[in-house]
């Protein structure tokens, strides 16, 4: 049947978002931008840590593509670690590295935060800090 979407199909497709994510938004530090590098939010940042324990959990992130991203990931980590804390948590979830995003509509900077704490809720044993 043509325009049939296989399973394969979609798992392609979420592996090429994953490297999208890690190779177009992260910044040298880790932390990642919300279209690009930007500015750098936290919550995006959360996002895309999100995003690898969930295709890890369902098996979708292939071992030669985890393997490459790996060392990224624990980077993101300790730098999530590092910016959430009560004492230099930035203000409005981003710090300003070109100013060129917004933090409008409002609910974005919501969302974001849901991100960060899911993120930190997550289990760190698999990381190193």
């Amino acid at each position: 049947m043509q325009g049939t979407v296989t399973r394969a199909d979609l798992e392609d497709k979420c592996v090429k978002a994953f490297r999208c994510c890690y190779d177009a938004c992260q910044f040298e530090d880790a932390a990642h931008g919300m279209f690009g590098r930007y500015d750098k939010w936290v919550g995006t940042t959360a996002a895309a840590l999100l995003l690898y324990f969930e295709m890890k959990a369902t098996n979708i992130l292939p071992s030669e593509v985890e393997a490459a991203y790996r060392s990224r990931v624990d980077k993101l980590w300790r730098w999530l670690l590092a910016n959430t804390q009560r004492d230099n948590f930035p203000a409005d979830g981003y710090i300003q590295v070109n100013g060129t995003t917004t933090k409008k509509p409002l609910e974005n900077p919501i969302w974001m935060m849901c991100w960060t704490v899911l993120a930190r809720l997550e289990d760190s044993k698999s990381f190193e800090v």
